[in-house]
């Protein structure tokens, strides 16, 4: 939160707090990269990815 003079606020731009937030969010969303997941955790979200398409398999055939 910026708590300076009203003068100091409006000669850097006069932004209020949504303004401010918003560029924030698009500067995190176009700068932002998550580092890649180690191996054993995208083996697991295979097997987990795995058993849900052969259960929906199933269930779109009636055999559940």
């Amino acid at each position: 939160m910026m708590r300076a003079a009203y003068e100091e606020w409006e000669s850097t731009g006069a932004k209020d707090m949504a303004t401010r937030i918003h560029e924030k969010l698009d500067w995190i969303l176009n700068n932002h990269s998550a580092p890649p997941l180690a191996h054993k955790t995208l083996a697991a979200l295979q097997k987990i990815r795995e058993k849900g398409e052969k259960e929906q398999a199933k269930a779109s055939s009636g055999q559940m």
